[in-house]
């Protein structure tokens, strides 16, 4: 399945847009105004992000093939209906010069194809039957009645001898004796070896098995990739259920639907980075601020409370001169106060959370300590690894829900191909994704979350390359 974005001045010329790409049988996914404007003028635009599947893809592709140069311009200039039966009366054209191709080879019988060179076995003709004399009757008589009485005993019967076989017909009835055999022999087998399509055994009808075993492939969890089949089959009507692209098209959209991202990322003071231990933090911590400073221009400073492994602070504070921001340590609820006045009128402070288990009262009451002030605007983000599993992940939530975190960011996009414990995540915890971090390059492999992007890693429409990305 294909999902691209269309961006154009009105909706108008962004359905031409895809009409030309995609063709005809594309299906719209979502469209919205976009105000942050549109090329150099600066106008406002709108976004279509449209699908289709790869088979109805390849079909308009190979319309277009077979047009000259000049009737291609005509062609997309006509309705979408008339662009649709054309391309359908090409491909069945050219599925019929397929068949036809092949019914040239298979029209003769396998019994009358000799081998190239062999001339063909004559049937040997039986010898010419003697003729013999009809048998000469003699009158004579047998109660007073006259009888007939052959003067010769009758002639025995000639039985004439089977025509030799050639060999082709040896040949074919040995390997009819053989399959024969291996039927029989597999008759005779258990069939519960049979193997039916991907969910069968959860009560997943065959039309919707190819999107079970995709959301499976990635990791989406069986009970979610369940629930979304049983509410297409409820919306989807019965002859949509058996179009492989339409039902691709509503899970498509079902997952963009159900997607919670973050609309407005830079309102809060300070942000501060929190999470199981190895999991990014520091890395995704100082990806946001070298985009806040190089990109957004904006007035940063970085902190850390992180006493307690060896290294954190001077490893951020090499950071911080690198981006030449201030740089300060939290050791207690004290510090803040301080923080704040020599920091007014900076933009934002992004804090680095110590590592803590939070397995006892005392640790959470520690953590709590060095929070920030409630009267100043802050954002918590949980920092997660998408190499993790689904449990690890769920565990990591419900002990980082006890300082209520607003958001999460994944991270190691790059080493996994199961994106779908970021979709899991979402459906069961239910707080919008904030970024993702994509390699170990700064700023590069940092990207805020989106709703096309989740989908495009649950359907693997762009494949993620660290060679093209320069990556060692």
């Amino acid at each position: 399945m294909q999902v691209r974005k269309f961006e154009a001045s009105s909706m108008k010329e962004a359905l031409v847009m895809v009409k030309k790409e995609l063709g005809p049988e594309a299906i719209i996914l979502s469209a919205k105004d976009n105000q942050r404007g549109f090329g150099l003028a600066g106008g406002a635009s709108v976004e279509v992000t449209a699908a289709i599947s790869e088979k109805m893809l390849k079909k308009k592709q190979l319309a277009e093939k077979k047009m000259r140069e000049q009737d291609l311009e005509k062609f997309q200039s006509i309705p979408a209906q008339q662009q649709k039966k054309f391309i359908n009366k090409v491909y069945n054209r050219a599925v019929e010069e397929v068949k036809e191709n092949r019914r040239s080879y298979t029209q003769r019988k396998y019994i009358d194809i000799h081998d190239e060179g062999e001339a063909p076995a004559k049937t040997p003709s039986l010898p010419p039957m003697p003729v013999r004399p009809a048998p000469v009757a003699s009158p004579t008589s047998k109660g007073g009645h006259l009888e007939l009485v052959s003067s010769q005993p009758p002639a025995p019967i000639v039985q004439a001898s089977p025509a030799p076989q050639s060999d082709e017909v040896k040949n074919l009835k040995s390997e009819i004796s053989r399959l024969k055999k291996m039927l029989a022999e597999f008759q005779s087998m258990p069939q519960s070896f049979i193997s039916v399509h991907p969910g069968a055994e959860k009560g997943v009808s065959y039309e919707f098995s190819p999107v079970y075993e995709k959301l499976r492939s990635v990791g989406v969890d069986e009970d979610i990739a369940l629930d979304l089949i049983a509410e297409a089959k409820k919306s989807l009507p019965q002859k949509e259920q058996r179009k492989k692209h339409l039902v691709d098209a509503w899970m498509a959209q079902k997952i963009l639907k159900t997607t919670r991202v973050v609309e407005k990322t830079s309102d809060s003071m300070v942000h501060i980075f929190a999470g199981p231990s190895g999991q990014g933090k520091t890395s995704s911590l100082v990806k946001l601020a070298s985009q806040m400073v190089v990109k957004e221009s904006k007035r940063i400073a970085l902190v850390t409370a992180d006493t307690f492994k060896v290294g954190a602070a001077d490893q951020l504070k090499i950071f911080a001169q690198i981006l030449n921001v201030p740089f300060a340590v939290i050791k207690g609820p004290t510090d803040w106060a301080h923080i704040m006045r020599e920091l007014q009128g900076y933009d934002h402070i992004l804090m680095d959370f110590p590592n803590v288990a939070l397995a006892e009262m005392r640790d959470i009451d520690l953590v709590r300590r060095l929070m920030p002030p409630e009267n100043i605007s802050r954002r918590m983000h949980l920092v997660l690894s998408a190499t993790q599993k689904n449990k690890d992940v769920e565990e990591a939530a419900r002990k980082f829900k006890l300082l209520q975190f607003d958001d999460v960011i994944f991270t190691r996009l790059d080493e996994t191909t199961q994106h779908g414990v970021i979709y899991n995540f979402q459906r069961k915890v239910d707080v919008p994704l904030h970024s993702f971090g994509v390699g170990s390059r700064i700023p590069e492999d940092f990207e805020m979350a989106s709703r096309e992007r989740v989908l495009d890693l649950l359907f693997k429409l762009t494949k993620m390359n660290k060679t093209e990305r320069g990556e060692r």
